[in-house]
């Protein structure tokens, strides 16, 4: 017979771990193939009062105060006044764990008929159900279809700021980054194109520092939003596209959802509303940005198929201290804690 939860939640990354935290009644079941933290795909940068309003200063790795932009005509830098970081995510996700009361199972998801969930552990039934899989969205028939590919290695080496080359000559249509953190480096490349076949291009990145690829991580990242409800099912995080085109942040994004939608269960869960306004209420709280998100898509667009000499002053202008203070004023508004 099929084990019955209250809430059951099918991905235990940041968006799953961030429903969970916020629902403190009834029984919630997380769902997970692998261990909390284990094989993390995520470039792992944020803004740094994410973490610290989670109160998890000490997943920190190193904080970075601007940005710089390389190109073929040279580097631009972008102070912020807001820090990023890189975080540990083994340690960052544990702590989130910790915040909620929810139990976890490791188990691949065999199917799912809207009302039992059907695993290789056995099956499972719930009232609520919570898709935060990413973008395999294992609950849905559908798929996320705008999608970005990266692939990353983390090797030894030290720098201070968030880099990322646009070099179209090089790799059209593409970034390469570097995220130090610490006594290490994260070196990676993504295709805006979906494109896969990306370790030449790491390798001939990391010959410039006279690095050699190491164990790799990566994958999918959907960069356009979906239906935030789906049936019965509430979908966070890259189940739902919520990571941010252009800059391809899924972090804060999928914390932001996630702590929105856990704190509409528990609303659900203690009867201060139906279940299907708590639907409408999640979907309204989504799509409330769904217009910043397609400018940000259109500008991902844009700025990766103009030609360089375009490209060039829009990054300078750009990188003067007020107009990106108001740029990224307004694009941490897109998803505010």
């Amino acid at each position: 017979m099929a084990k019955k939860y209250d809430v059951i939640i099918v991905g235990a990354s940041f968006a799953g771990l961030a429903v969970a935290s916020r629902i403190k009644s009834g029984k919630v079941l997380l769902i997970s193939p692998e261990k909390i933290g284990k094989n993390c795909k995520s470039a792992c940068g944020t803004i740094l009062y994410a973490v610290e309003d989670l109160n998890l200063e000490q997943t920190v790795l190193q904080v970075h105060k601007k940005i710089v932009l390389h190109t073929s005509r040279g580097a631009l830098e972008y102070f912020l006044e807001k820090p990023f970081c890189v975080i540990d995510p083994q340690k960052i996700t544990q702590g989130l764990f910790k915040l909620g009361k929810a139990e976890k199972t490791e188990a691949q998801v065999l199917s799912f008929d809207g009302r039992v969930l059907k695993t290789n552990k056995g099956d499972f039934q719930a009232r609520f159900f919570v898709d935060a899989s990413g973008p395999q969205s294992v609950l849905s028939e559908d798929r996320p279809s705008f999608v970005s590919f990266g692939i990353e290695t983390i090797l030894p080496y030290q720098e201070k700021g968030l880099h990322f080359w646009y070099e179209p000559k090089i790799f059209p249509k593409g970034v390469f980054w570097l995220f130090p953190q610490g006594k290490t480096s994260r070196f990676g490349v993504a295709s805006y194109q979906g494109k896969t076949n990306l370790t030449p291009y790491l390798d001939e990145f990391l010959a410039r520092f006279g690095l050699k690829v190491g164990k790799l991580h990566g994958g999918w990242f959907p960069h356009r939003l979906r239906q935030p409800v789906k049936g019965k099912v509430f979908r966070v995080g890259d189940a739902d596209g919520q990571c941010l085109p252009l800059t391809g942040e899924g972090i804060r994004p999928a914390i932001i959802f996630g702590q929105k939608c856990g704190e509409i269960i528990e609303d659900v869960l203690l009867k201060k509303m139906t279940l299907r306004q708590g639907f409408k209420q999640y979907q309204d709280f989504v799509l409330k940005r769904k217009h910043s998100y397609e400018i940000l898509y259109w500008a991902q667009q844009s700025l990766i198929s103009v030609p360089e000499f375009l490209f060039w002053p829009f990054a300078w202008l750009v990188s003067k201290k007020r107009v990106m203070s108001f740029m990224l004023r307004n694009y941490l508004k897109i998803v505010p804690l």
